[in-house]
């Protein structure tokens, strides 16, 4: 991965909030198809793609899952590439700048909608519910290894919750989470990370 694309994956903010496209999706090319799987294995939350790119996260799901049976020939160019050729060659300016004005939009709106799920349904995250916290080896469907999954109560950027991170992935530093509802438990937290996970 050259230097550009290596210092724009590490700047993105790493908790972005769900972003649902509708019902209809937009009909991508090729070259966005790979580089939504480029920015998947280096870290993008699926979320940010979904949005970005007008597609829901069950497709974004599906681009980066070696078992689906949905988009081959995106995968078969990166196996066939390799993973710093891929994302040098799809990761372009273009996708680089929809990211980070995608990224501020999406910021914008957490806050809004964060604040609206409290004064209205008084549903706040509780410490107490901490039944799946501590650190579990998933190996959901869209990945070939298991990843160590730590779960953990955190003053994140949607204030305390519960928030996963990967050990394994591209940024164990970093606690995710997707959306309000996400961090209200650490089942919800682990539900999320089910779904979020990619190999790299």
């Amino acid at each position: 991965m050259n230097d550009v694309n290596r210092e724009f994956f590490q700047s993105l903010n790493p908790s972005l909030l769900r972003a649902d496209a509708g019902k209809f999706e937009a009909k991508l090319t090729f070259a966005e198809r790979c580089a939504v799987l480029a920015c998947l294995i280096s870290g993008v939350n699926r979320n940010m793609l979904a949005h970005v790119f007008g597609i829901n996260r069950r497709t974004v799901t599906h681009i980066g899952n070696p078992k689906s049976i949905h988009y081959k020939s995106v995968r078969a160019e990166l196996v066939g590439m390799g993973k710093e050729g891929f994302i040098d060659k799809y990761v372009t300016e273009d996708i680089r700048e929809r990211i980070a004005a995608s990224q501020n939009e999406l910021i914008v709106k957490m806050s809004d909608r964060a604040a609206a799920k409290v004064d209205t349904n008084l549903r706040t995250p509780s410490k107490m519910r901490n039944s799946d916290s501590g650190i579990r080896v998933l190996k959901p469907e869209q990945c070939q290894y298991s990843h160590r999954v730590e779960i953990g109560w955190v003053n994140g950027h949607l204030g305390e919750g519960w928030y996963y991170r990967d050990l394994d992935g591209p940024r164990p530093e970093d606690w995710f989470h997707s959306g309000p509802e996400s961090i209200l438990s650490s089942t919800a937290a682990l539900r999320e990370a089910e779904m979020a996970i990619f190999d790299v």
